[in-house]
């Protein structure tokens, strides 16, 4: 009788009880010898074992003594003739496999069966008897020395019965140890691998042919424990699996007993070991492999694999977060639900999330699962609502970890986020903040992502920028630089998409600060950009911009102007100022300043909100390009 002991997850070791006529109950069936045994063949000289002898079974009782038994040197034959000379005899196989068989002779007894050995029996008694039956029995078998080494609890020599097979052997030797392999079990002839026997195979599928009978003189080698996937959840023996070379998700499920009927397949999940970290989920489609047979599906499994098979409850009115967030797991979808109220729940992401990668997976109606990408620094940072979806049954929210994305280019100048303290604090963590006085920051690049949106993720362009004059220099063949011009301005107030210049790794993305200039715009007669020079005041520059219009309101003039990092908003009573030419002397002008001549009043932050808001087209709509 054999009993399957787990000694381990995932790991079987194998015990074989045997049912001897002449042991008493409870005794141990392995007797040790008491000198020790001779090496194993094969291996270096000096390294031997213990020698263990396990006692022969009663042969009459023994399954394996069939008429195809193959006699051997040593068997025990008892030889019974029943008619006129009824007649009984023991006979013994000798070493030189014969046996000598009374009124007959010798005859040839190795190496060929009871049946066939029989059938020569009958032909030569019938030479000088007649009218008789004779019958032929096995009643001892004979033993043989055979090996087990390697990942066994118990190495060494065995004295064993004949009929001795593999997987009686390593019971003998008291199962495999958690570190050895139940797939790649070797019996070795002759020094060489005569055959192997997959443990594995042999419980999950009967493959009984593998469990061959040994001979004298071979060696049992259990390895070291191969490469081994896990596979866990709705499976009937979940656990750590030995993989054989090749082995697919497909085979591994086979090995685990398949799945249970509660197995939620569409969000069965694989995750994979690179690097020696494990690196998210490797995309498969389980209810393809097992539902509509497509071999295609199947996915070859790699050293250090997890294959999470959930229950299909879990899925029933309940979202999975995963990844960079605080508290994974399910979540109860309730009515409504959206992005922003699951990540409430789980308590926000973490400081490693790289939250424009995030993605939500779903499950079709034809049981196809589509992934959705969602930019969660726009839903988090801007509340931008088109990025905050109604989840839906079983869908998964994955934020992955900024060590995913590993593209970086740099971006130098008049950008808002490296401009302001506030916004280059880079809440997302794709833009490294800049130091003090420093306008340049390391962004970390989506993949395929272009100027229009580094730009827009770093707050926008300043008043300051140059549109027209942007560019991107990257490092070409052989290491020469190539500047590639952009038009920022074409791009965004006409969304010129030949503009959009996609990004590389290495990019350095350049956005310049316009020359000193001051700005009149407003009811003048011609509104422009003019030159800075020192000394030079407010009606000047006016003067230069043609004046004032006829519906110009003198007393509700405005100039806006950048102090540091923040922008004021300063009222002058230009008609008062052009009646008195003290006061004129007194209306200073800065580089950058905007000098706006308006029809109405400018009563509140809102008009000014409005006016900077057009202030980047007003710019640059009277600065041809070079």
């Amino acid at each position: 009788m054999c009993k399957l002991l787990r000694l381990s997850s995932g790991t079987v070791a194998l015990v074989c009880l045997v049912a001897l006529g002449s042991l008493p109950l409870g005794a141990d069936p392995v007797a040790p010898a008491a000198e020790p045994a001779e090496p194993a063949p094969g291996l270096a000289a000096g390294h031997t074992f213990q020698e263990y002898v396990i006692p022969s079974p009663d042969a009459s009782r023994s399954d394996e003594v069939s008429e195809d038994y193959v006699l051997g040197p040593g068997d025990v034959l008892s030889f019974n003739v029943s008619g006129r000379a009824p007649a009984a005899y023991t006979l013994t196989v000798s070493p030189e496999g014969k046996v000598f068989v009374p009124e007959t002779g010798q005859l040839q007894a190795a190496g060929i069966s009871i049946r066939e050995f029989r059938r020569n029996v009958t032909a030569a008694y019938a030479r000088n008897h007649r009218d008789f039956d004779l019958s032929v029995l096995v009643t001892h078998l004979r033993t043989m020395k055979v090996y087990a080494v390697g990942q066994v609890a118990r190495p060494g020599l065995y004295v064993v019965p004949s009929v001795t097979r593999v997987l009686d052997l390593i019971g003998y030797a008291k199962g495999i140890t958690v570190t050895g392999s139940s797939r790649r079990i070797e019996i070795r002839r002759d020094n060489r691998r005569a055959a192997t026997f997959d443990l594995v195979d042999f419980l999950a599928k009967g493959a009984v042919e593998q469990n061959i009978l040994l001979n004298a003189g071979e060696v049992v080698f259990v390895p070291d424990r191969g490469p081994c996937a896990t596979i866990t959840g709705e499976v009937k023996r979940p656990g750590l699996h030995e993989l054989k070379a090749g082995e697919t998700v497909r085979q591994l499920i086979e090995e685990a007993g398949g799945v249970t009927a509660d197995a939620s397949l569409s969000h069965a999940r694989l995750s994979r070991v690179v690097g020696g970290e494990r690196k998210g989920f490797v995309p498969f489609d389980l209810a393809g492999l097992l539902v509509r047979k497509d071999p295609v599906c199947d996915v070859v499994l790699q050293d250090g694999d997890d294959l999470v098979i959930p229950a299909l409850g879990l899925y029933l009115g309940t979202v999975t977060v995963s990844g960079e967030v605080k508290k994974a797991g399910p979540y109860e979808l309730k009515e409504n639900m959206r992005l922003s109220d699951v990540l409430s729940l789980c308590g926000g992401v973490t400081d490693q999330a790289a939250l424009r990668e995030a993605y939500v997976e779903r499950t079709l109606p034809d049981e196809k699962r589509e992934q959705v990408a969602v930019d969660l620094a726009a839903l988090l940072h801007d509340g931008s609502q088109e990025q905050n979806l109604v989840l839906q049954r079983g869908d998964l929210l994955y934020v992955p970890p900024l060590s995913m994305v590993q593209d970086t280019i740099r971006v130098v100048g008049e950008l808002k986020a490296l401009r302001s303290a506030q916004a280059s604090s880079s809440e997302d963590g794709r833009a490294i903040p800049p130091a003090a006085g420093d306008l340049s920051t390391t962004y970390m690049l989506r993949r395929g992502e272009r100027v229009k949106s580094v730009v827009e993720h770093l707050g926008g362009p300043t008043p300051h920028a140059d549109l027209r004059h942007a560019r991107v220099e990257r490092a070409g063949p052989q290491g020469r630089a190539q500047i590639i011009s952009v038009d920022l301005y074409r791009l965004l107030v006409y969304a010129d998409a030949d503009q959009d210049v996609a990004l590389q790794r290495g990019d350095t993305l350049v956005v310049p600060a316009l020359p000193n200039k001051v700005y009149v715009t407003g009811e003048v007669n011609r509104p422009g950009a003019f030159d800075y020079r020192e000394g030079r005041l407010l009606l000047d520059y006016v003067g230069e911009a043609g004046g004032p219009t006829r519906r110009a309101r003198l007393a509700y003039t405005k100039v806006i102007r950048q102090d540091g990092e923040k922008l004021s908003l300063v009222e002058v009573d230009l008609g008062k100022a052009m009646s008195h030419p003290q006061q004129a002397r007194s209306l200073q002008v800065y580089p950058g300043d905007v000098i706006i001549l308006t029809e109405r009043s400018v009563v509140g932050w809102q008009d000014l909100v409005s006016i900077l808001g057009g202030l980047g087209t007003l710019r640059y709509t009277f600065i041809p390009p070079k």
